[in-house]
């Protein structure tokens, strides 16, 4: 009888013992899952600090400003035609030396940059620093010419445009 007793009382032993173990590796998994969930949330945070943030402040690059100020140039009018496309991309390739693949995408991140824009002259003018800080008074000039090309590419460009453009102009030189 004491034999059947101690054989019951170590089995027992094991039971609590595993179980025990078994709770630990489930509260292991908790604080795991925890802290992967802390990890996402923080890059959660910090992707949407970086969406929520003004777009312009986003871009250091000289070329992707003028990108951008093209397409808002282009697409002020409401519409975005293949000829102002063209004639963008055509600018950028002659212009900033790079090819016409290049050329494509920044002129998709300048359509991206300016999505929300409505207002050609705001626009311009929060883009404007980039282009201060980064380039020589002619490339400045020349980047005018370049949206004066865009703006004329579908006829005659509008009041609008022209009195934006000349606002840039006298707040880049």
């Amino acid at each position: 009888m004491h034999i059947l007793l101690s054989v019951l009382g170590v089995a027992g032993t094991l039971a609590i013992l595993i179980w025990r173990i078994r709770m630990a590796a489930e509260v292991t998994g908790i604080l795991f899952d925890a802290a992967i969930d802390f990890r996402l949330f923080v890059r959660r945070m910090l992707w949407r600090r970086k969406v929520n943030s003004d777009l312009f402040k986003t871009i250091e690059d000289p070329r992707e400003a003028a990108g951008a100020m093209m397409v808002a140039v282009a697409q002020h009018d409401g519409v975005f035609s293949e000829h102002e496309h063209q004639t963008i991309i055509d600018q950028m390739v002659l212009h900033f030396g790079c090819d016409e693949k290049v050329a494509v995408e920044f002129l998709a991140r300048g359509r991206w940059h300016v999505r929300d824009s409505e207002n050609l002259g705001s626009t311009l003018r929060r883009l404007a620093p980039v282009i201060n800080q980064a380039c020589a008074p002619d490339e400045r000039q020349v980047l005018i010419a370049m949206l004066l090309e865009v703006a004329n590419a579908d006829g005659e460009p509008n009041r609008t445009d022209i009195n934006a453009i000349a606002s840039l102009s006298r707040r880049i030189n």
